[in-house]
């Protein structure tokens, strides 16, 4: 038997009902006490240990969102650039660290359910692409730290 709302809780002779429904909304779907936890130590030290797993990830995405933000409210550009050379830049910063965030994503769509040798060879030459794409990309961002205002 299954309640409305608590999919994948069955009700059986042998399971504690009570102990499985605390399980599933603390723990294992809703976990409102460990987002709190999360939320607060955001707003304590600027990040939190969820970002700290990922933190690659994590900052490739801060980044990214960032530029676009940047390049949407843009007022100027560096002197040493046009306009349409710093729009350039900002667009492949954005780029590599966009593809950088979404790399996990991207490596194991494309090994699929098909786990093979030949399927993870073909995908790790595939990243090893995306890695000199997003590092040339990227050495923008360290050439330019300084110029990035609004």
């Amino acid at each position: 038997m299954q309640l409305a709302g608590l999919s994948g809780i069955n009700i059986n002779k042998n399971m504690n009902f009570f102990k499985e429904w605390k399980y599933q909304l603390l723990y294992k779907d809703y976990r409102p006490i460990w987002r709190l936890k999360m939320w607060y130590q955001r707003i304590k030290w600027g990040w939190c240990d969820e970002d700290v797993w990922g933190l690659g990830h994590h900052l490739a995405e801060v980044i990214a969102g960032s530029l676009k933000q940047l390049k949407r409210n843009q007022r100027g550009h560096p002197a040493q650039f046009t306009e349409k050379q710093w729009n350039e830049i900002l667009d492949k910063m954005i780029r590599g660290f966009d593809a950088c965030a979404k790399e996990d994503d991207v490596y194991y769509g494309e090994i699929g359910n098909n786990i093979t040798r030949e399927t993870v060879k073909k995908a790790m030459k595939n990243q090893e692409k995306r890695v000199k794409q997003w590092e040339k990309d990227m050495q923008l961002f360290v050439e330019n730290i300084l110029s990035l205002w609004d």
